[in-house]
């Protein structure tokens, strides 16, 4: 028996399009933060594209100045996994009710459950700051964890 089932700030429906390479995943990536050239990422080695992002995305805190090298390459190879199973991945339908904590940058969508009820029997929504990185991060991380030790105290 499943006592509690949270989803954070993302609908079972999720459309990636696949990178080409490393250059277009981190173009997409950080184009949010800073302008990054894919054209010209392709022009230098992998290894090079990593080290031209990172210190970019440090210098913009697109990510903390303490992650290193190694950490951030792996960190967009795991996001390249999650895209990869996220365009692999059929959601199911879902006999009981989840609790959708929402990004303050996902308040305005069309479907304000991100699309849940379509497959699952109800949706508790309940709304976060930030977005949906940053909902994870200082200073918000403090509002999500009071949510979910919220729920948590009240399912115990």
């Amino acid at each position: 028996e499943v006592a509690l089932v949270i989803q954070f700030d993302q609908g079972p429906f999720v459309h990636h399009e696949r990178p080409e390479d490393t250059a277009e995943m981190l173009t997409t990536m950080f184009k949010r933060y800073f302008k990054v050239d894919t054209d010209y990422l392709r022009t230098l080695k992998e290894d090079e594209q990593y080290k031209f992002v990172i210190k970019k995305a440090k210098k913009h805190r697109a990510i903390p100045r303490f992650v290193r090298l190694a950490d951030f390459k792996r960190y967009i190879i795991v996001k390249e996994t999650q895209i990869q199973a996220g365009t692999d991945y059929e959601a199911k339908p879902y006999s009981g009710e989840i609790i959708l904590l929402r990004s303050e940058e996902n308040l305005n969508q069309a479907e304000p459950d991100l699309g849940w009820q379509k497959i699952t029997a109800g949706v508790k929504i309940i709304d976060v700051p930030g977005d949906h990185i940053s909902m994870l991060q200082e200073p918000h991380l403090k509002s999500t964890a009071a949510a979910i030790n919220k729920l948590l105290n009240k399912s115990i």
